[in-house]
Formats: structure tokens, sequence, C-alpha cells
């Protein structure tokens, strides 16, 4: 059901049915092993859409979900040529840089209590 529920979202996302990729996309369950790889579809989904703030959106739930190693490999699973839901890292992986250097920022501002 999650992988057909994907392979929906992915074919709707590459005829230029964004609003309906997005919706099947984010049917997908947080717990399910497939969260991540829908985040990244949902991400570039939303590129392709010229939506930026949704692709925001999603770049800071996948980080908050799954570790900068995950995202690696996922992305670099994407340029395999089996992967399953190919993924543009052109459009994704910049997205999720940025936010991962918010994050990286907001931890550097962080003053500890003892400097007032």
């Amino acid at each position: 059901m999650l992988l057909t529920t994907i392979s929906i979202g992915l074919a709707k996302s590459m005829i230029g049915k964004y609003n309906s990729a997005e919706h099947f996309l984010s049917r997908i369950p947080d717990r399910s092993q497939q969260k991540t790889i829908a985040l990244l579809l949902l991400i570039e989904n939303s590129m392709r859409a010229d939506k930026r703030s949704g692709a925001e959106k999603y770049a800071q739930k996948l980080i908050s979900r799954a570790s900068p190693e995950t995202i690696h490999e996922k992305l670099r699973e994407a340029n395999e040529s089996g992967m399953m839901w190919p993924v543009s890292t052109d459009l994704v992986a910049p997205v999720i840089a940025k936010e991962l250097q918010k994050q990286s920022e907001k931890i550097a501002k962080t003053k500890n209590v003892d400097e007032g």
C-alpha cells in the first residue's frame, strides 16, 4: 500500500500534477521506513512546483527525523541506477544543505548560560 502511494505520488509529480503528488506523498505515515524517501520526493515536488517554502518545510521535517549520514546515503542511492524512486539531487540537495546550515547557525549562536 505504501509503495503504491509513493509510486502514484511520484507519477503525479512527473506529469506536473504537483498538488495531487503532494497529497499522495504526504500520506506516508511518520513511522514508516518509507517516510525518508517520501520527504525527499516532497522536497523535489515542491521545487518543481516553484514552492520553495514548501520544500524548506519538508527539508526541516527530513532533518528532524534523519541524520545527515542517512540523508546523504539516500541521496547517493538516488543517483544509482537501481533506485526504485529517482530523486533529483540537483533540486533536493541544495534545499537540504541550506536547512542544515540554518540549524548549524542556530546552534553556533547558542550561548553558554555561564557566559551571560
